[in-house]
């Protein structure tokens, strides 16, 4: 299932705050471009966006962010900036705030300002979901399906996902496109886990565009096309994903859906090998074996 890092919440313009646009582009950004989502990051920060200063200080301090940004940077300085603020915004939740409900669920869950706690993240995370939060309608899906902090609950997770896909939400898209592909909370669909792909996908989701060319490729739910699957392997890639970046370098080691280039499959392999994606290592160790053999 697509990880929950795509924050976006739509605001109408009054309730907007500073950076706000800033914050969703960086948020946009953060699967498939860390440099850019950086710069978009430190504008809305720039702006005393809140929810910017955490997402730096996730990006600088936690190892385990999927930002594949690692800018020497110390984090001491957006720890400082989310604690000047920290009773501010608690006092906004407790106001009804969804937009602080959710930013203090992202803090409870990854121990951001306070001891990290999933039910407290869960909470939260619910009061902005029932508030129309689409982001943590996402979140709390994503909690449901691996019972983090609740009981696990895959059909409920597919409520919340559908709810959040439902407001155009790019990763609760996918992550329905994945449940019906996979028969988590609900019937295996292949045909549905396609549409909801197709819909990710368009919005530049990468783990879409790469398991939309996966149907396309088997023939799963769609007719087969295996040039259309490159076609969005090649999306995928180029936004920097890695299986991607391997699923295409594959295709042109064996000549599928496009002719068969082995210079280019080299350079996608070697792309994805080195963000230590391991069926990439491997095709690309036999590529280079077959080379020096030949």
């Amino acid at each position: 299932t697509h990880t929950h890092t795509h924050f976006t919440h739509i605001m109408t313009s009054s309730s907007r705050p500073a950076g706000q646009d800033e914050f969703e582009l960086g948020q946009k950004y953060w699967n498939n471009n860390g440099s850019v989502a950086l710069v978009f990051l430190q504008r809305a920060a720039a702006l005393d966006h809140w929810g910017a200063c955490i997402y730096l200080y996730r990006m600088f301090a936690d190892p385990k962010s999927l930002c594949p940004v690692r800018r020497r940077e110390s984090p001491a300085v957006w720890r400082e900036r989310i604690a000047a603020r920290f009773d501010e915004m608690s006092g906004r939740a407790e106001q009804g705030d969804p937009q602080a409900q959710f930013l203090l669920a992202v803090c409870a869950e990854h121990g951001i300002g306070m001891s990290s706690d999933a039910s407290e993240a869960a909470r939260r995370y619910l009061c902005a979901a029932k508030a129309g939060h689409a982001a943590a309608q996402l979140n709390l899906g994503f909690l449901y399906e691996t019972g983090s902090g609740v009981a696990q609950n895959h059909r409920l997770a597919v409520l919340w996902y559908s709810r959040a896909a439902a407001q155009g939400d790019a990763d609760a898209q996918c992550n329905m496109g994945t449940c019906a592909k996979d028969g988590v909370g609900m019937a295996r669909n292949a045909v549905e886990a396609v549409r909801w792909y197709r819909l990710a996908a368009a919005q530049g989701d990468t783990a879409a565009q790469n398991w939309l060319a996966v149907c396309l490729e088997k023939g799963m739910g769609v007719a087969r096309d295996q040039a259309r699957a490159v076609a969005w392997y090649r999306l995928a890639a180029g936004q920097g994903d890695e299986f991607g970046e391997c699923n295409l370098g594959h295709c042109l080691a064996e000549g599928r859906g496009c002719p068969r280039d082995q210079r280019e499959a080299l350079v996608w392999l070697a792309r994805s090998a080195k963000k230590d994606h391991a069926r990439a290592q491997r095709i690309l160790y036999h590529q280079l074996a077959a080379l020096r053999l030949s």
